[in-house]
């Protein structure tokens, strides 16, 4: 299973659009930056669909069209632009790949599209226009609670109930293929004792955890993020009740700008054992 680390920051980013502090500053020089988060995994699934989609395209050579399954944490802008969806197909999108998207999240997901006007449709427009064929936008949603597991493609995910949001149910997911097993915990605060427990009655084993770092070094925690202090905790408890150990690969990802003064500061406070990706990279699992 290859991952690719498409966006690696916050909501804001780093540098973040407005701000001219220390880290902002430089993660420009460097050229380094953590854009709004998003994962790709091998070439066909994708999770979140944040306003720099468009430019994870051109910066990584994604190939959306060839996208299968998509599955969304949650409804945050920052995580979900579904505006951009009007582009995928009509007079906008020739030569698909994949003449279908399915999309996976929690009911309010689907909400989202109506509030933006998309439609979930797929079929055949039987026209053409300078000798493309039109498909039509060729989208279909499910929506997923927690506990759920589901098959997309090849792959087998489990959707698990982030600590996030009061109005919507963020969503974690377990994703399986092939004999590798990625967990997706971006997004949340320190899971419910339930997280845990069905990871355990299960036998889910890691081979690689992207844990919800938001605050870096900070002291600050909150209800829906945590800091490397609680990721490191989260780790510990993964461990604890096996599903992962030494072997399993942690990264920390969703950064805020504020999550220490500097880059150095930062990676210096980074748990052990823990890598911190930036935009554009790659692991193989």
């Amino acid at each position: 299973m290859k991952i690719t680390f498409l966006g690696t920051g916050a909501s804001e980013g780093i540098p973040a659009l407005f701000c001219d502090c220390k880290m902002c500053k430089e993660a420009r020089a460097a050229k380094k930056y953590h854009t709004r988060s998003q994962l790709l995994i091998n070439d066909d699934l994708l999770i979140d669909f944040p306003p720099d989609t468009y430019m994870h395209v051109l910066q990584y050579g994604v190939d959306l069209g060839a996208i299968k399954n998509l599955i969304v944490t949650h409804s945050h802008s920052d995580h979900l632009y579904a505006e951009d969806f009007w582009t995928r197909g009509g007079m906008s999108s020739f030569e698909l790949k994949s003449d279908s998207l399915n999309i996976h999240g929690s009911n309010n997901i689907g909400k989202i599209f109506d509030r933006a006007s998309v439609d979930f449709f797929v079929g055949d427009t039987n026209e053409t226009f300078n000798e493309y064929k039109i498909f039509a936008h060729g989208m279909k949603f499910y929506a997923r609670e927690p506990f759920e597991t589901f098959e997309a493609g090849e792959y087998i995910i489990t959707a698990l109930p982030a600590v996030h949001m009061v109005r919507e149910q963020a969503l974690n997911y377990i994703v399986e293929r092939g004999g590798k097993s990625l967990l997706y915990a971006l997004d949340t605060g320190y899971p419910k004792q339930e997280y845990f427990d069905f990871i355990l009655a299960h036998g889910k084993r890691f081979d690689a955890v992207v844990v919800d770092s938001t605050f870096g070094a900070s002291d600050i925690e909150s209800r829906g993020h945590m800091s490397f202090r609680s990721a490191e905790e989260f780790a510990w408890q993964l461990k604890s009740i096996h599903a992962a150990n030494d072997d399993t690969k942690f990264f920390a990802s969703h950064i805020f700008h504020g999550a220490a003064n500097d880059n150095a500061t930062l990676l210096g406070a980074l748990p052990k054992g823990f890598v911190l990706p930036v935009d554009g990279d790659v692991f193989n699992l």
